[in-house]
């Protein structure tokens, strides 16, 4: 819940109509501030269809309670990992990997995220948290096991235009 604020997700909800699928923690936080039918306690190893979207909630881990989330939607997966420190993904293969590569997460690192990223082969890796020195080790050892794998790091206010096609 380190990184939760019950402001933000409910203009979020309010300019999207999106369902909010979230740690129990968190849902027990929204209930009454977002619809019972817009608001999903995610069980870890669960999966929550929304129209053409999944959301599959995977137990991460962390000082406390902390939930992994893989989406579908259309021929695009996505992986967003929070906080976590490694915990096994092969059953999740992802398009993009958004993973955590050190601090300010007491459980992340470099390592960690780079097991993940085996874990989930995507074709693009993208790293979060961490001090820059983190985020250019993350991306020194994808580069060198997995050359085929993109790595970008998140820059404040920027965005990117991520193509999924591999080369033959």
């Amino acid at each position: 819940m380190d990184h939760f604020s019950s402001g933000k997700t409910e203009a979020i909800f309010k300019a999207t109509d999106a369902p909010i699928v979230a740690e129990p923690k968190v849902a027990k936080k929204l209930e009454g501030k977002i619809p019972v039918a817009k608001l999903v306690s995610a069980q870890p190893g669960k999966t929550y269809t929304f129209g053409d979207v999944t959301v599959t909630a995977i137990q991460g881990i962390h000082r406390g309670p902390i939930m992994l989330y893989q989406v579908k939607m259309d021929d695009i997966t996505l992986f967003h990992g929070g906080d976590s420190g490694y915990v096994s993904l092969r059953e999740h293969p992802s398009q993009v990997a958004i993973v955590p590569v050190g601090r300010m997460s007491p459980t992340a690192s470099p390592e960690n995220a780079f097991k993940m990223v085996a874990d989930l082969k995507p074709n693009v890796a993208i790293s979060m948290h961490g001090s820059d020195k983190q985020k250019r080790q993350f991306e020194q050892k994808v580069k060198e096991a997995m050359p085929k794998t993109t790595v970008w790091t998140i820059e404040p206010y920027t965005f990117k235009t991520i193509s999924l096609e591999r080369e033959a």
